[in-house]
C-alpha cells in the first residue's frame, strides 16, 4: 500500500509536542489523478507523480526511524478512513529522539507536499481534513 501525505493541521504527538500535519498519512490508490488520501483534490498527472514519490521517500525516512513495532502499529492506524487520533500516536511509545526525528520528517513531508499543490488545492485540503483530539 501507498501512503501520500495530508498537508496542513495540527497534531499533538505528546503533552508538549505538536507538528503540523494531521491525519499525517493516509492510505491512497496508487495513479489517480484524485486520491482518496486528498479528498476533493484533483491532481495534474506530474503533481501525482511527484506525491507518490514523496511518499516513498516518507515511508523511507519512517522505516529507518521507527521499530518494526512501531512502523506495524502506525500502518495499523492509518487504515482508518479519517486518518489517525493523538492516542494512536502517543500509543506508538517514541523516544525523545523518535519524537524529534518524526516532527522534522513530517515538517519536511508537509512543506514538500504544500509546494506540489496549488493555492486552492491547499485550501481544500484544509477544509477537508478531519480533526483528531
Amino acid at each position: 500500500m501507498k501512503l501520500i501525505v495530508h498537508a496542513i493541521g495540527v497534531l499533538m504527538v505528546s503533552g508538549a509536542m505538536s507538528l503540523a500535519i494531521a491525519p499525517i498519512l493516509s492510505l491512497a490508490q496508487p495513479a489517480m489523478s484524485n486520491f482518496s488520501g486528498l479528498p476533493g483534490v484533483m491532481l495534474t498527472p506530474e503533481q501525482a507523480e511527484q506525491l507518490k514519490q514523496l511518499d516513498a521517500q516518507t515511508r523511507s525516512h519512517l522505516q529507518g526511524m521507527l521499530t518494526p513495532t512501531q512502523l506495524t502499529q502506525l500502518e495499523c492506524a492509518l487504515k482508518s478512513a479519517d486518518g489517525i487520533s493523538r492516542a494512536e500516536i502517543v500509543a506508538l511509545n517514541l523516544s525523545p529522539a523518535q519524537q524529534v526525528e518524526l516532527m522534522q520528517i513530517l515538517m519536511s513531508t508537509q512543506q514538500q507536499a504544500t509546494d506540489v499543490l496549488t493555492p486552492d488545492q491547499i485550501e481544500t485540503v484544509r477544509r477537508n481534513l478531519p480533526f483528531h483530539p
